[in-house]
């Protein structure tokens, strides 16, 4: 490794740890470096090329990389595109060849975007500022015309009547899951975990307008999440407090809020945080802080493997056709026209079928994306914290 007929180091996908340790601080190690893979651009991804460069440009012994990869590769027929399997192969890598910041038809996906962006140079350290209204600015009556229904067995709010109207198209629920992106392959284990865990409500209270579950998440006989979920109602809106523990070593979660969808016509969203496009924790160095409006028809990103897409980061409110959303921290936001389980059981876009309802996602936290299909492990401050609370305000429009 260390012969003198080698002028120039390389490495794939290398973690961050050593870069910053193993390579610059090796005594023996003169030679400069050159990334000839990272951050795989597979699916939803790319979230650490920021994190690689702060590293890079940090001393001129880096030289570079090169993304992997220009763009998606598929096979067209029909008009639609496909990819690994679905020729009746009985040797394949699946989706693995959709891995690049274009689409197959060298369209930009937000992958470019970000990458773009950051190739510029121009990133400065954020100073984020959000528009956040204080909850207790408003004084309301405890008396409540609005009709609360709760699912006892689970601690869902199940309607939420006006005028003999439920404006819930789905109850509000506790939520950890979204439709795995092919970075969270390699983590599939700790998802399934999630999704077949069972849940327990373990304590319930309920005194004049102020309700409150406490439910722990497990399986195989292991506690994984705890959670306490507190309503206060009111006639003109409700506040949820949501506080959560990963109570289970290492495991990883996706995300932490609330999940629950409202009527079809419910297809706009005006809010503020990170746009105008798709923005994560790790992936909004393309976007700005500003006020903006999500048309919820073309918010899914055009991933040829349907997954987690759409997100809006650090949202102080979003205002709907029935209702606005305001919280006491900075919030991540997405509106969708289709389920998060029912896109990650769909192989193609082109099979995608629109539901009847707009999903709506309010998230203490989403994980970023990183480039963990082939890259490290997504870095711990881009991870879901191990513990997390906010309270929401959703306003009801009569």
């Amino acid at each position: 490794y260390y012969t003198k007929d080698i002028d120039i180091v390389s490495m794939m996908y290398p973690s961050y740890e050593w870069l910053t340790k193993d390579y610059l601080k090796d005594k023996r190690e003169t030679r400069p470096l050159v990334l000839c893979e990272y951050s795989h651009s597979m699916g939803n991804s790319n979230g650490d090329i920021k994190d690689y460069f702060d590293i890079i440009n940090s001393s001129n012994r880096f030289m570079g990389g090169f993304i992997w990869e220009w763009c998606d590769h598929a096979v067209m027929k029909n008009n639609k595109l496909y990819y690994g399997g679905d020729f009746f192969e009985k040797v394949h890598d699946g989706n693995f060849c959709v891995d690049g910041l274009l689409t197959p038809l060298r369209e930009l996906k937000s992958n470019a975007l970000e990458m773009k962006a950051i190739y510029q140079g121009n990133i400065k350290k954020e100073k984020l500022k959000t528009s956040l209204i204080p909850l207790n600015k408003y004084g309301h009556k405890e008396k409540i015309n609005s009709i609360y229904k709760f699912n006892m067995t689970n601690g869902d709010l199940v309607e939420i009547n006006i005028d003999n109207k439920n404006i819930l198209s789905s109850p509000i629920k506790v939520n950890f899951l979204r439709a795995k992106i092919d970075n969270e392959t390699p983590n599939i284990d700790d998802l399934n975990l999630i999704k077949n865990s069972d849940k327990k409500i373990i304590n319930y209270q309920k005194k004049d307008n102020i309700v409150v579950f406490e439910a722990l998440m497990s399986s195989k006989s292991t506690n994984i999440i705890k959670y306490k979920i507190e309503y206060r109602l009111y006639d003109e809106y409700v506040d949820i407090n949501l506080k959560y523990q990963i109570l289970k070593e290492d495991l990883y979660v996706p995300k932490a809020g609330l999940y629950f969808a409202l009527s079809k016509d419910n297809n706009k969203a005006k809010y503020y945080g990170f746009g105008p496009y798709e923005s994560y924790i790790d992936k909004h160095h393309y976007d700005y802080l500003d006020e903006f409006e999500i048309d919820v028809k073309n918010n899914l990103e055009n991933n040829l493997k349907p997954q987690e897409s759409g997100s809006r980061y650090y949202c102080s409110y979003v205002y709907l056709k029935d209702i606005d959303i305001t919280a006491n921290k900075s919030f991540s936001f997405n509106a969708l026209f289709y389920d998060y389980t029912y896109l990650e059981s769909v192989k193609h876009n082109h099979e995608l079928i629109e539901d009847d309802k707009t999903y709506i996602s309010l998230d203490i936290f989403n994980s970023g994306v990183g480039s963990h299909s082939c890259g490290p492990q997504l870095m711990k401050k881009y991870q879901t914290p191990r513990k997390g609370n906010n309270t929401f305000r959703i306003t009801l429009k009569k």
